[in-house]
């Protein structure tokens, strides 16, 4: 009789430790999907070839409000500026090379040239430096393209090319902004995609969707504020939750560290997610013309305000410790293994993130195929 018991207590023991065993894979064995390293995690050699050139494996007739395409916020702050300004780990290259097709340029202008912003921090580097590094990368894979939101950034600086004061609302229609930038993009047009343009046919007049064909080797303009008026690509409405005639945009980056703040912004990301995935296809018309599954969806990813961006990417109150939540890109993440693994591919959008791996990156280029 004693003899079971001890048994017993040695099988009670035993499991135990392995349900510890367990519970330890389960926390630990989760895909990264957050990196603050300069590679994004690393990839074995044929994922990374892969994702150099995932879009050439797309079909030609692809339609562009049909592709995701893994993003990155604030692109150009690459580890500079502190913990409140840096977004990335990544060098521009390296994103490229790693998959990223959305890029986010935010630009100071300066009359002669357009030092790249995050907010009034300089990020050392200029416009002309970011697309030597974008057009070298479409010459050696010229079966890809680039979607390129540009922004007029640093608006309060007393010497920005503004004519005379204007309201926060002129932004978008800053006249001086846009007649300088126009001077400095006639450098690199040759490089920009025709689709936005006048002579180019709009969605609402002809219903004619851009595909993949029509744009590859080229860049894709996103038109954030300051661009307005440009007539060239896409206009990227303003505000938390916007859409346009183009692109439709959750962008609730204002986050803090607490549960309720948290909880908003997962809530945000997953109904963008299952709109853009399923809901969009039974919408109505907008404005009794425009079909849902004609825009651009966009998903962002990215906190920041009341804590770190790699605090709400990661979870990580400190990058030396381990998460104590599951950050933003954890959470879209595992939506995406759950759906890889359901054999479903669902249209995510433009995700654009901070801190991504290219685990991360990975599983959002999987959807296309």
């Amino acid at each position: 009789m004693k003899t079971n018991k001890v048994r017993c207590k040695v099988v009670m023991v035993n499991k135990w430790i392995m349900a510890v065993l367990l519970l330890f894979v389960v926390q630990h064995g989760k895909a990264q999907y957050y990196s603050f390293a300069s590679d994004g995690g690393g990839m074995a050699s044929d994922v990374a070839e892969f994702l150099a050139n995932w879009m050439s494996y797309l079909p030609d007739n692809r339609q562009l409000s049909r592709i995701s395409i893994p993003g990155t916020h604030d692109t150009m702050a690459i580890n500079i500026g502190g913990p409140n300004v840096a977004t990335q780990s990544m060098s521009l290259e390296t994103q490229l090379q790693s998959g990223v097709r959305y890029l986010d340029i935010r630009l100071r202008c300066q009359k002669d040239s357009f030092p790249v912003h995050h907010d009034l921090v300089w990020l050392g580097v200029y416009f002309d430096d970011v697309m030597n590094t974008v057009t070298r990368f479409l010459a050696s894979h010229p079966r890809e393209t680039v979607f390129m939101k540009i922004q007029d950034e640093y608006t309060k600086d007393p010497v920005a090319c503004k004519d005379g004061d204007h309201m926060y609302d002129d932004i978008w229609y800053n006249s001086g902004y846009l007649r300088e930038f126009l001077k400095k993009f006639d450098r690199w047009k040759g490089w920009f995609s025709a689709v936005g343009s006048p002579r180019w046919p709009t969605v609402g007049d002809s219903g004619y969707l851009p595909v993949m064909g029509d744009v590859r080797g080229r860049v894709v303009l996103l038109r954030g504020k300051g661009l307005g008026q440009f007539q060239l690509g896409y206009w990227w409405p303003g505000g938390t939750y916007a859409w346009s005639d183009d692109m439709e945009v959750q962008d609730s980056y204002q986050m803090y560290v607490t549960s309720a703040s948290i909880d908003s912004k997962r809530r945000d990301i997953y109904y963008y997610f299952k709109y853009n995935a399923y809901d969009r296809e039974n919408s109505p018309r907008y404005d009794g013309r425009i079909v849902r599954t004609q825009r651009i969806g966009v998903n962002a990813l990215n906190g920041s305000g009341g804590g770190y961006p790699f605090t709400f990417a990661s979870g990580k109150l400190f990058t030396y410790q381990n998460p104590t939540f599951d950050g933003m890109n954890t959470y879209f993440g595992e939506i995406v293994a759950w759906e890889l693994e359901a054999g479903r591919r669902p249209y995510l959008g433009i995700v654009p993130a901070d801190y991504p791996s290219v685990e991360l990156i990975h599983k959002i280029v999987r959807t296309n195929f």
